[in-house]
């Protein structure tokens, strides 16, 4: 029988670290987690972020910044990124590329003079101690290290969410363990705001490593319920305690209830009537192909938007989101 304390932890990226610690439900083992794995994972899936990143990616590895016209080589790095697309373009693009050749300047002033040598975009970083992973957008080395991490999500207010000044924590980490220097400043490249400085201080570092020491060793059974946390768990729809919470939260993107009625336009656009414990509403702008339950059936949603009147009024019905999702099981099987 194998010693559980001995077995290797998994690796985890900023992100897998930051839902750990706050909900240890929300983060289940991966398959081989106890081995380095070749490369981080990838996904099929394309969004307006992810197609950003691309496009920043081979804009800095071409040495586009370099050129006579950084700008037109940032476009000509979209429009590439763009063909090797499969389907349709993905939704927020036209304000996301529009933002990032208008940023992109901002990132030729930060490059400066330095060489390509010190110039690293999108390296894998490994640390063994602690099993930490990440792949920072932009790593300047040279007399001053500088960490820059785009963020094409537009941010309400002054303060960024602590969930990014974790993730500088620890991509912080392991720019020091990589290179061997800490970075002396770390900044987000905000699409909508432009260059944002972060400092991350070491007493932040070192607390972002101790919440990972700690958080592995909680049941990952455990869930601490949020709306941050919840909305893209892959445990959301099995859940319960998010069902609970959920129906506390003022701000919900989520229902549950019974499919009383299912509408299908020609176009291949569904809706649904679902009686919930507040009364039947609508949600709408659902793709048909994905709505594979019937009448009679309880139904989960998530990732919904409300339909308002005003700020404070309460939903007049729902919209079914490009990111949203769904789950139908027979009404007796969770009674």
């Amino acid at each position: 029988m194998t010693d559980v304390e001995h077995v290797p932890k998994e690796w985890l990226s900023p992100t897998r670290a930051w839902r750990m610690i706050r909900c240890p439900a929300s983060v289940r083992p991966l398959v081989g987690g106890a081995t380095r794995p070749t490369e981080l994972a990838d996904t099929s899936d394309v969004n307006a972020g992810s197609l950003a990143h691309r496009a920043l990616e081979r804009w800095i590895r071409s040495g586009g910044y370099h050129d006579t016209d950084p700008v037109g080589a940032l476009k000509h790095a979209v429009s590439t990124c763009v063909a090797e697309l499969r389907g349709d373009l993905p939704s927020g693009w036209t304000l996301a590329r529009a933002r990032l050749i208008a940023r992109g300047p901002a990132v030729v002033e930060l490059i400066g003079t330095r060489a390509p040598e010190q110039i690293v975009s999108e390296a894998e970083l490994w640390e063994p101690h602690l099993r930490l992973r990440g792949k920072p957008d932009l790593i300047l080395l040279g007399e001053e290290v500088v960490l820059l991490d785009l963020k094409t999500q537009t941010f309400l207010g002054d303060d960024l969410p602590e969930s990014i000044r974790f993730q500088l924590a620890v991509y912080a980490h392991l720019v020091e363990h990589t290179f061997g220097s800490r970075p002396a400043r770390t900044e987000v490249f905000s699409l909508s705001r432009g260059r944002v400085p972060v400092p991350i201080t070491d007493a932040e570092i070192d607390a972002a490593l101790t919440a990972v020491e700690t958080a592995r060793q909680l049941d990952r059974e455990i869930a601490h319920p949020s709306l941050e946390v919840c909305r893209y768990c892959d445990r959301r729809c099995e859940c319960e305690p998010h069902w609970h919470a959920a129906a506390e939260w003022p701000d919900a993107d989520c229902l549950e209830g019974i499919a009383e009625r299912i509408e299908v336009a020609t176009n291949g656009v569904a809706a649904v009537r679902v009686l919930t414990e507040q009364g039947p509403t609508w949600v709408s702008k659902i793709p048909a192909d994905l709505l594979t339950g019937q009448p009679g059936e309880a139904i989960r949603l998530m990732r919904i938007r409300p339909i308002k009147t005003g700020d404070n009024e309460a939903p007049t019905g729902w919209r079914f989101g490009p990111a949203g999702a769904l789950q139908t099981t027979s009404a007796s099987s969770r009674h």
